[in-house]
Parts: C-alpha cells; structure tokens; sequence
C-alpha cells in the first residue's frame, strides 16, 4: 500500500486518478482506495514479475479539487518505490576447485558464484565427499564465496565431489534457493605408501 498525502483537504480521489509506472518486468494494479480529507491509502495488488513499482497521479483529468474547487497541480510523482523480486539465487558458474587432485597436507579453494548476493550459507549447506570445508567467506557482499576443502585422512579415492544444497541460502530480498548443485570430480590420495 502507498499512503498519499495533500497539502491540503481534497475531494474527488478515485483509483482511476492513479497509475503504475514499472521497471523490467514488474507488473501490479491499482486495486482499492480509502481515506479522507487529505491523506488516502491506494492499495496496489496483482504484483508480479520483477523490477520496481512507483505510484504516480495522471498528468491531468484527474478531478481532484480542494474545498474551494481548486484542481490539484499536474505532474505529481510518489517518492515511494516498490522493489518486487521475486527470482531465486542460484549458481551463476559451477562450483569451482582450485586443486582436484589432493594428496597429504594439501588444502582446495572451493568457490561458489552465485546468480546475486546472498546470505545464510554456511557448512551445513554442504556436503563433501572425503573432506570437510570450512572458513567460509565472501569479499563482495554475499556473491562469491570461497572455503578451505581439507580431505580425510588415509583416503584413496578417484571420484568425490561436492553437493550444494540451495534452500539453505536466500537472496537479499528473502527469496529461498532451490535444488542442489553438485561440483567437477576431484581426487584424494592421502594414504601414505608402505612396503608391500
């Protein structure tokens, strides 16, 4: 809902005098009007898509006057805009490996890319075959992300991978992920040789 409010009391308020001005893909209807004197409340339903919404009053022909018949000035514009988003975050590139083949003592930088900024990540989201990750970070506000991949001990073992699980993350607008993403192959040989 956007609250409007006159400089002074006025007659003459229809939800006709009202229209949406939208970016991208946003779309929305002027639904219900109530108020008197000279604050009035325009309801604005049927919101889909994505982009912005601003409530703007037509340019002319509205019919709006003040107690002395005065019509209201032309061009008003609300300062109010309405961010709609309502995409999920995903992952923009796959789950990049800094080393895929990891023997004894060695560590992987594993990198998420997401589709936009998001929060809520942590370990839990993952799960690593033969390994753990940890110090999870990102350095440009919720993109990109970048753990340590330290694998098990004592393990051989050609075919491991990494599963994201996305409804642990939402985006900055609350939206959940969905689904899960699962990374290349690495390998991990720390097992160390013994006489046969």
């Amino acid at each position: 809902s956007y609250t409007v409010t006159f400089s002074e009391n006025v007659s003459g308020v229809d939800i006709s005098d009202f229209t949406i001005t939208s970016t991208n893909s946003a779309t929305a209807n002027v639904a219900s009007i109530s108020g008197s004197g000279n604050v009035y409340t325009i309801v604005v339903d049927n919101i889909d898509g994505d982009g912005t919404l601003r409530l703007d009053l037509k340019s002319s022909g509205t019919g709006i006057i003040d107690t002395f018949g005065n019509p209201i000035s032309a061009g008003f514009t609300s300062g109010s805009v309405i961010t709609v988003d309502r995409i999920a975050p995903t992952l923009a590139l796959p789950i990049a490996i800094s080393d895929n083949a990891l023997i004894i003592d060695e560590t992987s930088t594993i990198t998420f890319t997401f589709s936009e900024p998001i929060t809520g990540l942590t370990t839990d989201d993952i799960n690593v075959e033969n390994g753990i990750i940890d110090g999870l970070t990102s350095s440009n506000g919720g993109l990109t992300w970048t753990g340590t991949l330290t694998p098990s001990s004592n393990i051989t073992d050609v075919n491991n991978t990494i599963t994201l699980t996305l409804s642990g993350v939402t985006d900055l607008a609350g939206n959940s992920g969905s689904g899960t993403a699962t990374s290349p192959n690495y390998q991990i040989d720390t097992t160390r040789p013994i006489l046969a």
